[in-house]
């Protein structure tokens, strides 16, 4: 008990630490460093909510649900977005001065150009002990080791380079005196033998995860839902971005991406906590119902729409010979006519081919319903609502009380 009270006592001091050491780098960064109004959101997003919002989730979960090492992890890069957000802010106050290679400037360089496996590696810590904060089987351990040498690796490797390079700008560089390998070099080792490497990891982080995922009851299979659902929902963001050639870029369209991007991030921390903490857990199938849907519809209706307006002023330019905007408009109407029929088209193949279960069942029962309406025998309507609620809610039994008024 006594333990347990000081692990909370702890993670409570870990958040108050990330609350107002994000909120304090937030400010200088906003100070030293201007951004458009979308890149200003986002700064603020990535820089104070998603610190706090895996910080806040973190300490719930040791609080709630002591031995589960995923709140610790949470925990992680809390901290970790936290400190590279003082170093940044530090760093773009020494843009103009000249850097001299003292012992605590190499220590916060070499922080910054490693600061990153704080962020990914805890993620592939959770994926692989999600939900309950432990192994697959002992051997998987063995898996979570290799991770964490994975990372040291890296850092060892950083500590050797005779030059250090800042991420982000301005791009900010410091000789190591202690260093021993070039940065060619480091590269190359890093492309050919290091990064394959966390590929590896990341595959095997997600075998575990399929396979925890057949192995699990009922309950545990909705708490993996909620993981990979928001895993699925980052890696099409941050994959799109690559594809489109947006991301990172300082157009309008990069600056959305990166919004969006964040807010994948922030759902990965909510989604983490509603399983483990099991608010709202069997939820998720709706989520993903909707979501499919939803997005389903968005592609339709947008080529629908652009395929129209191309089209139509195609035939303008034809009969008038200039553009009109009646193509926008004509074109607008038809996708508010063509929205609630589509969405019910749409939602309908969803059921069909990803919720045959819940299809099957709302089909029978709108046919009770009809029956219902055409039946007056109360000793055959008792009969089919036994009957319907054995097969659409499958339970081990069932029973009929019907009262009678005198």
């Amino acid at each position: 008990m006594m333990q347990r009270k000081r692990q909370s006592q702890l993670a409570w001091a870990l958040f108050s630490t990330v609350a107002l050491g994000s909120a304090g780098s937030t400010l200088l960064t906003l100070r030293y460093q201007a951004a458009a109004p979308l890149g200003l959101v986002d700064t603020l997003l990535f820089g104070l909510v998603v610190p706090l919002l895996f910080a806040a989730i973190g300490v719930l979960i040791v609080a709630r649900v002591p031995g589960n090492r995923v709140g610790w992890l949470l925990l992680t890069p809390a901290l970790a977005i936290t400190v590279l957000g003082l170093l940044d802010s530090y760093l773009l106050q020494q843009a103009s001065v000249a850097l001299t290679p003292t012992p605590l400037l190499l220590a916060l360089f070499w922080l910054g150009t490693c600061g990153w496996l704080w962020l990914v590696f805890p993620l592939l810590l959770i994926a692989q002990l999600f939900p309950n904060g432990h192994a697959l089987a002992p051997r998987w351990r063995l898996l979570a080791a290799g991770t964490l040498m994975w990372a040291a690796l890296f850092a060892l490797l950083a500590a050797l380079s005779r030059s250090y390079v800042t991420i982000d700008p301005p791009y900010l560089e410091l000789i190591n005196p202690y260093g021993l390998i070039d940065l060619t070099q480091l590269d190359r080792i890093i492309t050919v033998i290091w990064f394959p490497g966390l590929l590896l990891l990341t595959g095997l982080s997600a075998i575990a995860v399929l396979l925890r995922y057949r192995r699990a009851g009922s309950v545990e299979r909705e708490q993996m839902k909620w993981l990979l659902y928001a895993c699925v929902l980052f890696a099409a963001v941050y994959i799109g971005g690559g594809v489109l050639g947006i991301s990172g870029e300082p157009t309008t369209a990069g600056q959305m991406h990166n919004l969006l991007f964040t807010f994948t991030v922030c759902f990965i921390p909510l989604a983490i906590g509603g399983a483990v903490l099991r608010y709202r857990l069997f939820d998720i199938d709706v989520i993903i119902r909707r979501t499919l849907v939803y997005a389903l519809l968005t592609f339709s209706l947008g080529a629908i729409y652009f395929g129209s307006v191309v089209a139509l002023q195609t035939v303008f330019v034809r009969l008038t010979g200039q553009a009109s905007t009646l193509a926008v408009v004509a074109s607008t109407l038809v996708i508010a006519a063509l929205f609630g029929p589509l969405r019910g088209r749409v939602q309908a193949f969803i059921d069909r081919r990803f919720f045959r279960k819940k299809y099957n069942a709302q089909l029978v029962l709108e046919q009770f319903a009809q029956r219902a309406q055409q039946q007056a025998d109360l000793d055959t309507v008792s009969a089919d609502v036994l009957a319907t609620v054995q097969e659409t809610l499958e339970p081990e039994g069932v029973q009929l009380w019907l009262l009678r008024r005198s």
